[in-house]
């Protein structure tokens, strides 16, 4: 009885260790799959702030129909915070950049770059065109 009394100890530890061999690689599996799930967040984000520049500047050229540097006198880009309607915190910004129309053309050509505060390494852009449409009778 006496030379059995460690036997069971060397189970146990070999239990434990094939059980961190095969943990291990699952884990590793679960940490990659929530990095790509946090960057996915991140990137559906700063698309969804990026959009809100566009919608935004389309609302400022609506009322400022002739305003092609945001309000302000010097030249873009243009950062502006974004806030979250629910929370309101500050979660991210985005940035405009405004191509006036050429000589002749009614075209406005916005570039919004968005991203979030806690990634903002992570940037989403969305390019528009806005035009004016004129009613013309004959």
């Amino acid at each position: 009885m006496q030379n059995q009394r460690g036997s069971l100890l060397i189970y146990f530890i070999i239990i434990i260790a094939i059980f961190t061999i095969v943990m291990f690689p699952v884990v590793m599996v679960f940490s990659g799959k929530l990095k790509l799930l946090r960057l996915s967040i991140e990137r559906e984000q700063a698309i969804q702030i990026a959009d809100a520049g566009i919608n935004y500047y389309q609302w400022h050229l609506a009322h400022f129909q002739n305003d092609y540097k945001d309000g302000t006198n010097s030249s873009g880009p243009y950062v502006h915070n974004y806030v979250d309607f629910d929370t309101q915190q500050n979660i991210g910004k985005f940035s405009l950049t405004i191509i006036p129309p050429l000589p002749g053309s009614t075209v406005t050509t916005v570039q919004s770059t968005g991203w979030t505060n806690e990634s903002p390494e992570t940037s989403r852009t969305i390019t528009a065109k806005f035009g004016k449409i004129f009613n013309i009778r004959q």
